[in-house]
């Protein structure tokens, strides 16, 4: 992507769907991001012990669900059995941990889903649920901290748009431009960082090389109005609604 093609105002990108108001990872919470009239969601992607993505943040159950154990010891079977979405309220009783193919079929021509890949050598199976649920290459994101994954997923699918979640941000401009060397060698598309580490000289290195900066996980106003003046590409929010107001 070059710097001409870049959006004018931050592309706003639902966090775990509508994570404010649902709870995260489920088909409520993607549905409640299409009612506030969002564009994009992010959501996280684990392998069940029989190799089905499913849709949690956490390697473990006890945080959003009704269970315990480690969500790759346990079958797709095993991990529909627990109720995810009674600890955010009552009205979300009985919801479930999804499929990736569940969720890609639900948002299909209302969302562009952003899939973050959680562990590494899940990047078929990935793959092989965008097919499963008829969604082209296009309509889809992909997001990892893993090298490894950002680098199987060009391989796998060239039409799938990457991002590389970067763990840290080298203070020096030198190593800064190393970084994003590797970025482009891995052929990622974009980069991504927290807000606390991004700054507006990085924002421009990543542009003067066609890579978009995304930036997590920001909800209040004042920090999405700073991130827009120094130019970020799309920023991840729990807030949807509020980005939204905010940029239109």
């Amino acid at each position: 992507m070059k710097n001409s093609t870049l959006r004018a105002r931050p592309l706003v990108i639902a966090h775990r769907g509508f994570s404010w108001r649902g709870p995260e990872n489920t088909l409520a919470s993607y549905r409640l991001a299409i009612e506030a009239g969002a564009r994009l969601a992010e959501c996280d992607v684990h392998l069940s012990k029989d190799g089905i993505p499913v849709l949690i943040h956490d390697d473990q159950l006890s945080r959003t669900t009704n269970g315990k154990g480690i969500v790759r010891e346990l079958t797709l079977a095993e991990l529909q059995a627990f109720d995810a979405g009674s600890w955010k309220g009552k009205e979300f009783v009985n919801e479930r941990i999804p499929t990736l193919v569940d969720v890609l079929k639900l948002v299909k021509g209302q969302l562009r889903l952003v899939v973050e890949i959680k562990q590494p050598k899940m990047e078929q199976e990935v793959v092989d649920a965008i097919r499963e649920a008829g969604v082209a290459p296009g309509e889809v994101m992909i997001f990892s901290f893993h090298r490894s994954a950002v680098e199987n997923i060009a391989k796998l699918e060239p039409g799938l748009p990457t991002t590389w979640l970067l763990s840290y941000l080298p203070a020096k401009k030198t190593e800064r431009a190393e970084l994003l060397a590797q970025v482009i060698q891995i052929r990622a598309s974009a980069v991504g960082l927290a807000k606390k580490r991004v700054d507006a000289d990085f924002v421009q290195m990543a542009h003067e090389r066609g890579l978009p900066v995304y930036v997590y996980t920001v909800n209040e106003e004042e920090d999405m109005r700073a991130l827009a003046k120094i130019g970020v590409d799309g920023i991840i929010s729990d807030r949807p609604d509020l980005a939204l107001k905010v940029f239109k």
